[in-house]
């Protein structure tokens, strides 16, 4: 069949009413837990050959929170899809107000390569548990894991779910859908943005951006240099919520160096348990960002091996190079500062990051970087694990994206909440209707202001 055939198919079926079932909607997300559960092994040596990221990685930033994201939709799916009443008030008396969450109809889903199961999958589990079929396009950096996707897949009717992986991205977006969702560059994002509004439909893009980490004088640095170096060095540096760049205080800046060399020697020096980058061509990149300098602490690299070792940069400028575009890389520019309000006011030079982190004991510096900032997510005294807590929403907001989705989040942005008024036939309110008199025009606004 070809893929306008498929999309065809797609909408005969939604619109024959054969998703309106939430029961039958369950069933398929149990479908596709038990084949996960199934696959593991698969899947996490799927990701180990296309990325070289270790299954300790791959299990917990791929895998177990795809299941803990489809657990938590089949057991309270029902409950998400619920019908609101409002209530009643003067206006519709004597009826009375609800709130439907009703499907768009087809969705679209573009993921990248950085997690290429989870972000393939969470989105799309949502936009079926809300009641969506779903054309899922992945990227071909990895092969691999688009293998045991795409077998996973089967497991549901095309009808409902087709892992689109023969088409080209201009193939794809030539055809006409009712949502898009994207993870990927702010590029490409455009792009689709574009699409989306030459056909009226609603759009979430997860994009990236800088994001930026402060730690103040109240930090504990030794925690602090742990989680940082964490989050900084999952993936290789290839996350889109990784803290791309630190703001360290004066006074904490020598300790704060000192305990990340520690931190790098101790847990980050065998190749053998670090991601691999996604390619040669931007191995060469990242080794071009820091040619030339001399605050290096690490840094070194293998372009056929696609290997890159984690890296400070001790002494780094807000205007240095690297500071123009995200990093994507295990390198992490420490920036030294002042003044609390100066560097506010230097991140709001930049597009809306995607995440903030904040590490401090001090609320009053808590609170002026939390409420002068805008940021899709973020973390007080830790980093990246918002993004693994199924009741918040994710996602981005200005450069960094639009929209959000995880857990209800999900439900609510692949629904759209259609407000109906609900009367009881043979009653309705008289004032309402003409002929407009005097005595009914005093009693209106006198009832109604």
């Amino acid at each position: 069949m070809s893929l306008s055939e498929i999309v065809k198919s797609q909408r005969d079926f939604y619109n024959s009413g054969n998703l309106l079932s939430v029961n039958k909607r369950i069933d398929f997300l149990k479908e596709l837990r038990d084949k996960i559960k199934n696959s593991k092994g698969e899947i996490l040596g799927a990701i180990k050959e296309d990325l070289g990221k270790h299954n300790y990685e791959s299990f917990l930033t791929e895998y177990q929170v795809v299941i803990g994201e489809l657990e938590y939709l089949i057991n309270n799916l029902h409950k998400l899809i619920t019908i609101k009443n409002t209530g009643t008030s003067l206006n519709i008396l004597p009826g009375r107000g609800i709130v439907l969450k009703k499907p768009f109809g087809q969705v679209l889903v573009q993921s990248p390569w950085n997690y290429p199961f989870q972000l393939a999958i969470i989105p799309t589990i949502g936009a079926i548990a809300a009641g969506n079929t779903v054309i899922l396009k992945t990227s071909r950096k990895v092969p691999q894991t688009n293998n045991i996707i795409k077998e996973i897949t089967k497991v549901l009717p095309n009808e409902v779910l087709y892992f689109a992986d023969d088409y080209s991205h201009n193939e794809i977006l030539d055809e006409r859908y009712d949502f898009y969702f994207f993870t990927g560059s702010r590029k490409v994002g455009g792009i689709i943005y574009k699409k989306a509004a030459e056909n009226l439909a609603p759009v979430v893009l997860e994009l990236g951006g800088k994001s930026p980490c402060i730690v103040d004088e109240t930090a504990k640095i030794k925690d602090a240099v742990k989680k940082i170096a964490w989050g900084k060095f999952l993936n290789a540096g290839q996350t889109c919520v990784a803290p791309d760049y630190v703001f360290i205080h004066k006074k904490k800046r020598e300790e704060f160096i000192d305990f990340f060399k520690k931190e790098i020697n101790l847990n980050y020096n065998n190749r053998e348990n670090l991601t691999k980058i996604i390619t040669e061509e931007k191995v060469e990149q990242l080794s071009s960002l820091i040619k030339g300098r001399n605050d290096i602490y690490g840094g070194e690299f293998n372009i056929e091996d696609r290997a890159f070792m984690p890296t400070i940069l001790t002494n780094a400028s807000f205007d240095d190079e690297i500071m123009r575009d995200e990093i994507f890389g295990p390198i992490l520019p420490i920036i030294e500062y002042e003044n609390l309000s100066d560097i506010i006011e230097k991140v709001k030079t930049k597009p809306s990051p995607l995440a903030l982190y904040i590490f401090s004991n001090k609320n009053e510096n808590v609170k002026k970087i939390v409420n002068y900032l805008n940021f899709g997510g973020g973390c007080i005294n830790d980093v990246i694990v918002h993004v693994s807590e199924i009741k918040l929403p994710f996602g981005g907001v200005g450069g960094s994206g639009l929209g959000n989705y995880h857990g209800k989040y999900s439900v609510d942005t692949f629904t759209h909440e259609t407000g109906v008024v609900v009367s009881k036939s043979g009653l309705s309110n008289f004032l309402r209707y003409p002929p407009y008199t005097e005595k009914k025009f005093k009693i209106i606004k006198k009832v109604l202001g």
